[in-house]
């Protein structure tokens, strides 16, 4: 009877170690200085980060895509800040931002960033540049603000009537997501997440080795961020009140917009509903075919060689978006020399 008692203490012990050793390293290590700075908006800071030229003719303002970290976007801002000035931030809740305990309607984000801009000092028009949920998020700026927008670059952008035109249910699509945030959550707080990330391995990220070592830890930090996830299940949660604000801008007029579709599909089984991925990926672009519709003077490339996430992430596909970029700069200042 002793021996089956320390065998259970023995089990115990054993299975306890892993949580209590995340839990310490979780504690006791530090988080890596933001590289940019906290900037009040009224109530919470919201952290930017500019690089780049300050006498540039434009400044470049990128809004991240739905619960994504301004480091990932390393290869995007390291290209454009070649050649103009480039500011990135974080929504609430994100990096190294507060959290703001606000809604995450298209509204709300568009205004929080309208109040760093101004509080940052970034001068008028810019170009807005972004990824994914930013096709909902910059398109309602431009509603609210339109003599602040030079112009649009969007990266496989959100479309308002994604969820209904690809036939999924909304509250399938954000439980679907919600399930996987929330496993991320559980070895979180348990602290496992700090020995093994699944979302970190060589196997599942096989482009976080290119980056800089400090990038490299700025992202695997970010993302065990307790309140990334918050932020990311409220926009998520959030995203059909922000796509139908964002559906009140019908037309872009000739605003210069360049809208870029990653055409490689996702594997099998992320979508809801067992959705075909191909058929999904078609669908997406056509959709984006209507947002370039928007504007009398819109663009469309496509990138065979990038699924959704990769075409920011990987450098490769990173450095032909912000090529992007860089060619609606480059349309700017032609235009600005023929005047």
């Amino acid at each position: 009877m002793k021996a089956l008692k320390w065998i259970g203490l023995a089990l115990l012990a054993i299975i306890a170690t892993p949580f209590l050793l995340g839990l310490t390293l979780r504690a006791v290590k530090p988080a890596p200085p933001p590289p940019g700075e906290l900037i009040d908006v009224g109530g919470y800071a919201l952290h930017l980060n500019c690089t780049g030229p300050e006498d540039s003719d434009y400044t470049v303002v990128f809004e991240a895509g739905a619960g994504v970290s301004s480091p990932n976007y390393y290869w995007i801002e390291a290209n454009v800040s070649e050649v103009a000035r480039f500011c990135i931030y974080d929504r609430a809740g994100l990096g190294w931002s507060e959290e703001s305990g606000l809604p995450r309607d298209s509204e709300t984000i568009a205004k929080a960033l309208h109040r760093l801009l101004d509080e940052a000092g970034v001068k008028r028009p810019f170009v807005f540049a972004g990824h994914s949920i930013a096709g909902l998020y910059s398109r309602y700026y431009i509603h609210l603000y339109p003599d602040e927008v030079a112009g649009l670059v969007l990266l496989d952008p959100s479309h308002p009537n994604q969820t209904e035109r690809l036939g999924f249910s909304p509250d399938a699509a954000f439980e679907k997501l919600a399930a996987m945030i929330r496993m991320m959550q559980f070895l979180l707080k348990s602290g496992l997440i700090e020995l093994y990330d699944p979302r970190m391995t060589e196997a599942a990220a096989p482009w976080l080795s290119d980056f800089p070592a400090e990038v490299q830890e700025q992202i695997r930090w970010t993302a065990k961020r307790p309140s990334n996830f918050e932020a990311w299940i409220r926009e998520t949660a959030d995203f059909e009140k922000a796509a139908a604000q964002a559906a009140a801008n019908r037309t872009l007029g000739d605003l210069p917009l360049i809208v870029v579709s990653a055409t490689k599909p996702l594997p099998e089984g992320l979508y809801p509903n067992g959705a075909d991925t191909r058929t999904t990926q078609e669908a997406i672009v056509a959709m984006h075919e209507d947002i370039v519709s928007l504007s009398t003077r819109g663009e469309h490339f496509e990138v065979p060689t990038a699924e959704h996430m990769s075409l920011v992430q990987e450098r490769a596909n990173a450095e032909i978006a912000a090529g992007y970029i860089r060619r609606l700069l480059d349309r700017l200042h032609e235009n600005k020399d023929g005047e």
